[in-house]
């Protein structure tokens, strides 16, 4: 086949939809309507005389001869890439380039404020695109052109993704300024004798501690539970109940008036990744991102 006859454009098209399994998946990553995508999958299958992709349920999968031709022109795409890019200077003053982000609530609720401020200043036509992780997926894999700020607990795939420690961080408990306990050392018997407000399934360090206590024979007083950490503040401001945080969330001006005491459990604790594909590692705008992302996320002195 010569290669003068081949559209260099299908060959992107190809590896994309390879990769999502998905034609609308794979027009939204590339930015064209999901007729073209159909239209390039014609003028593929008669270029290279194969059905490339077969519906299924979960979406289309792709045959022998187009795994296999996604793999060779990868590598291939990606040095053209560089080629175009090499020397280019990556403005954040004047970018109006799309950021793809994947952040749990336990982090958002400290960090998208403080991002969002940073980004406005520093990169104001750029994007930011904000996706919670999906339950289902517990592999949690990164995709390209995103990063995650997530467990480092959940880290996974080594070799797969690129990784870089954000923060190490305690947990602490937090009551409304009222409860009888605010202002008392916190010991072991003191919060047993507390009433608990827990964070469900998905809730970090929340299964930890009930499993430490477990270990010990001991349990807590669950009074109520949620599905996520954006319900618990007003139940704490307004009752008795108190519940455990991640200690940098008391930076955030929402749960600055709460008192807190340090959880008498000191061996359960935090650590927080930000994760990156490493077909990003160098490029320009990513690696500004990364940074801004590196920058915001340290907690004040005055929390350290």
């Amino acid at each position: 086949m010569n290669l003068r006859c081949i559209d260099l454009n299908l060959l992107v098209i190809l590896k994309v939809l390879v990769e999502e399994g998905n034609a609308t998946r794979a027009a939204e990553k590339i930015g064209v309507s999901q007729s073209a995508i159909s239209h390039a999958l014609r003028r593929l299958r008669m270029t290279f005389n194969d059905e490339l992709f077969i519906r299924t349920p979960d979406g289309m999968t792709p045959t022998a001869y187009a795994a296999s031709l996604a793999h060779t022109i990868e590598g291939s795409l990606r040095q053209i890439e560089d080629a175009i890019q090499s020397g280019r200077h990556f403005d954040p003053a004047t970018t109006d380039r799309k950021f793809v982000m994947r952040v749990s609530d336990y982090a958002a609720v400290y960090f998208l404020p403080r991002l969002c401020r940073e980004m406005r200043r520093a990169a104001p036509s750029a994007q930011l695109e904000v996706r919670h992780f999906d339950r289902r997926d517990y592999e949690q894999r990164i995709a390209k052109d995103e990063v995650q700020i997530r467990l480092a607990m959940n880290l996974r795939h080594e070799g797969e993704s690129s990784s870089t420690r954000l923060l190490d961080d305690r947990f602490v408990v937090i009551m409304n300024p009222r409860h009888p306990a605010a202002g008392h050392a916190m010991d072991l018997a003191r919060y047993l004798d507390l009433h608990h407000l827990k964070i469900s399934v998905a809730g970090v360090g929340t299964n930890a501690i009930d499993e430490a206590l477990a270990g010990m024979g001991l349990a807590r007083k669950i009074a109520m539970t949620v599905p996520s950490w954006l319900e618990m503040r007003q139940v704490i401001e307004t009752t008795d109940l108190v519940a455990v945080v991640p200690h940098h969330w008391l930076e955030a001006k929402e749960f600055s008036a709460f008192r807190s005491a340090d959880l008498p459990l000191p061996h359960i604790s935090l650590a927080i990744d930000l994760v990156w594909h490493p077909k990003d590692e160098t490029d320009p705008a990513h690696t500004w991102f990364r940074g801004i992302v590196q920058r915001v996320f340290q907690p004040s002195p005055a929390l350290q």
